[in-house]
């Protein structure tokens, strides 16, 4: 085995690890960035791009805290469970779920659960940390659910909007 490969093997052994102990605050706080190369690319299960780079693909966990976090928003998600980690020579793939709390804590006799459960496809690069993250098969209580509504709640939480036409708007606080 070459040292660079024995290397590459080790760094993925950590970042893996890294991964697992964060899965169940994963909607409550970003992931360590350690776990990430600078130009990491996060894609929806329709192939397109919602984040590129360390900075945004943080930012845009952070800004799905923020929506989770929200008070006057009815979701609220619990801990992520992963159900199945997958490893290969070139990433992860990783079975997840998490509940979902609908309603608020001000009707708590009208709040529901429903469970958000999905796949994330991680890659490697040649240090050993992830390089791609695509999301794919994202089901609310097993009724497939396109990756472009949780693009949208990432970007309610970075604060910005699209308009239906397109126009994209900063919201005040």
């Amino acid at each position: 085995l070459p040292a660079s490969n024995f290397t590459r093997a080790c760094a993925a052994h950590r970042t893996v690890a890294g991964l697992r102990s964060y899965a169940p605050d994963s909607f409550a706080e970003p992931p360590p960035e350690r776990l990430f190369s600078d130009n990491v690319v996060l894609t929806g299960d329709l192939g397109q791009e919602l984040a590129r780079g360390r900075e945004a693909y943080l930012a845009s966990f952070a800004a799905l805290a923020r929506v989770n976090a929200a008070p006057l928003l009815p979701l609220s998600a619990g801990e992520l469970e992963i159900c199945t980690l997958a490893p290969s020579a070139d990433g992860v793939g990783v079975e997840w779920r998490v509940p979902v709390r609908v309603g608020t804590s001000a009707l708590p006799a009208v709040a529901s659960s429903v469970e958000l459960s999905g796949r994330s496809v991680y890659s490697f690069d040649a240090a050993g940390d992830f390089a791609t993250h695509r999301l794919a098969n994202l089901r609310l209580d097993g009724r497939p659910l396109p990756s472009t509504v949780l693009a949208e709640l990432l970007a309610v939480g970075s604060g910005s909007v699209t308009s239906p036409i397109g126009v994209r708007r900063a919201i005040g606080p």
